[in-house]
């Protein structure tokens, strides 16, 4: 379970690990709608009931189809360059 936070769910797809989200401040929800409509998880309410939790929780972990796309996503991910964090403070 994510709130959505950009390195939260950052986080997720460096680990191929699907995950519902709730998002609670900001950019959060939109974050985790978007998150949801790639395919990456699913979105909930904050106001969801523990029912609809423990459905969704049960909707991504019975369903390999979160797996593949979120696989997907991490190949892509590490194929990108490493941000060089000296190379950013420096040119500031």
């Amino acid at each position: 379970m994510t709130h959505g936070g950009r390195a939260s769910l950052l986080d997720a797809v460096q680990g191929a690990t699907p995950v519902p989200g709730m998002g609670v401040l900001s950019d959060q929800p939109d974050n985790t709608a978007a998150f949801a409509r790639l395919g990456l998880g699913l979105a909930l309410d904050l106001t969801a009931p523990h029912g609809e939790i423990a459905a969704t929780m049960t909707a991504i972990l019975g369903s390999s189809r979160y797996n593949v796309v979120m696989g997907d996503a991490e190949s892509e991910l590490s194929r990108l360059s490493p941000l060089n964090l000296a190379e950013l403070r420096d040119s500031l």
